[in-house]
């Protein structure tokens, strides 16, 4: 009898906490958001993007209802006047403002040297991370990741930069670093993993098209244990990236470039334990600008405009230097340009990467703004003399990823340049006429350029072998003191540097 009333009362028990755990709310999936941009190159404002005050807004409003992270992908300290005015402190300040969680640096963050980034570093509330960027010494030269926590979760940064980026930097600025393979990137992935990490974001500035070989969807992407790959580098927007088929490969993101885009990834944490990973780009949303930021801006602006509003020439015809133009061929900008430099040097040949080239002049009025913001990375203009062959030689380290944009295209003054796409890299250059005549091997010419080719970047390895003869004023200086003295300018397309059809 006593086992039975005991059997009774435990089925009594047992119906009776049913009900309880039946009204037990079922678990729901964690949701993190994470924003993201790249290659903003100073444009802090929202004169051609969304800039930073309306993206401010955009990512505070989601703050109210979701947790957030927000992370960048380098090329985003140097590019204006607003930022290099200051060497990066400005764009600094303004992240601060806004609350990035970390940055992957890009190669145009080295533009100030390594140690004023790594001063830079210091005023960040948030980590630079670059898992393949050590010291010669090994050490590295910033930390590989960062571990954010948020909802319970731990996310694993891992930051990324492609080692070719080495030749996009002047070479003074990288002789204490060394840029390593993505192996380094993979080790610092199974590392954070190691740690316990909900999941892996590979942060980079690597670029993700056809100009680099592997690119960021064939090196990084397919490392074990990642979960999205944010990149930069490439400029290059989502809707553009040949992602992998393989569903064990990694999405791969990118916004394009100066805010145009704000990147946005969704982490869907079910409670199952599974992760699904979603991303999407969003376009000018079109909203009030956050106070804060503006007031930040607000206060550089002030202090810097009297000077570059000052108008130092006029131009005829727009001065054309949009991105696939100047990266890819001849431009009126690039003419004009290397025209100064003969002008000013007394050389007898010039030319400039395209990448140099940062954006449109439109026809009108030009000011000491309009010229910084083309030419914002107060590279110097040299005389050298050097032979025929390096000229060839650097020749074809321009053209050699043609029709692939490139920021080592050459815009080319005192020559002409013939070459053919369908030839290997390396022997594509046909013929280059020096007033009229085919360029000599074994002479010496000389040639003026700026102080980052003349040091061998951007490939231009051939023509580090040779000494400068003297330096002139910054490239800016010398295009001022040029437009003061032979305003209004109209150059034209002449054909100096084109395929053969």
């Amino acid at each position: 009898m006593k086992k039975l009333f005991t059997l009774v009362m435990a089925l009594l028990t047992l119906f009776t906490a049913l009900p309880s755990l039946a009204e037990e709310p079922a678990a729901e999936p964690v949701v993190i958001t994470i924003f993201h941009t790249n290659d903003v190159h100073g444009r802090y404002n929202s004169e051609a993007g969304m800039g930073y005050a309306m993206m401010a807004s955009y990512v505070n409003e989601a703050r109210k209802s979701g947790n957030v992270l927000v992370l960048d992908a380098g090329d985003t300290l140097h590019g204006t006047i607003f930022a290099n005015a200051v060497k990066g402190e400005s764009i600094v300040e303004i992240m601060n403002t806004i609350g990035f969680d970390a940055m992957a640096p890009g190669n145009h963050d080295f533009n100030y040297g390594y140690d004023r980034l790594k001063e830079l570093e210091a005023m960040m509330d948030f980590p630079l991370v670059s898992a393949n960027i050590r010291l010669k010494d090994g050490k590295q030269a910033f930390e590989p990741y960062t571990i954010l926590e948020i909802a319970g979760k731990r996310i694993g940064v891992v930051g990324a930069d492609n080692p070719e980026m080495v030749t996009a930097i002047h070479p003074d600025h990288t002789a204490a670093l060394s840029f390593l393979d993505a192996s380094f990137v993979d080790a610092a992935v199974q590392a954070v993993r190691a740690e316990g990490v909900d999941a892996v974001i590979v942060l980079a500035h690597w670029g993700c098209d056809g100009a680099y070989e592997p690119n960021s969807v064939q090196a990084l992407a397919t490392i074990p244990g990642v979960d999205i790959v944010i990149d930069g580098h490439s400029h290059t927007i989502l809707d553009d990236i040949q992602q992998l088929p393989d569903e064990k490969s990694a999405i791969v993101t990118s916004t394009g470039e100066y805010l145009n885009y704000l990147g946005k990834a969704t982490f869907t944490f079910t409670p199952e334990g599974g992760l699904m990973v979603e991303a999407e780009l969003i376009p000018n949303p079109g909203r009030f600008e956050d106070h804060a930021v503006l007031k930040a801006i607000g206060e550089v602006e002030a202090a810097q405009s009297a000077e570059l509003d000052k108008v130092v020439g006029e131009s005829a015809v727009d001065l054309m230097g949009e991105r696939a133009v100047v990266r890819t061929s001849e431009s009126n900008w690039g003419n004009l340009a290397t025209d100064i430099f003969i002008d000013a040097t007394g050389a007898e040949v010039a030319f400039m990467n395209g990448g140099n080239i940062r954006a449109t002049t439109p026809a009108g009025p030009i000011t000491m703004r309009d010229v910084n913001t083309v030419f914002p990375f107060g590279n110097l203009v040299v005389l050298m003399e050097v032979s025929g062959q390096a000229i060839l030689d650097a020749l074809e380290v321009g053209v050699r990823l043609y029709p692939e944009t490139n920021g080592g295209f050459p815009q080319v003054g005192g020559m002409t340049v013939r070459f053919d796409p369908a030839a290997e890299p390396g022997a594509r250059v046909t013929e280059v006429l020096v007033r009229g005549e085919p360029i000599d091997p074994d002479a010496l010419y000389k040639l003026a350029t700026n102080d980052f080719l003349a040091a061998g970047g951007d490939g231009y390895e051939s023509l580090a072998k040779f000494p400068v003869l003297f330096y002139m004023g910054a490239m800016d200086e010398v295009v001022v003191d040029y437009l003061r003295e032979n305003s209004p300018v109209s150059p034209v397309l002449e054909g100096r540097i084109a395929p053969v059809e």
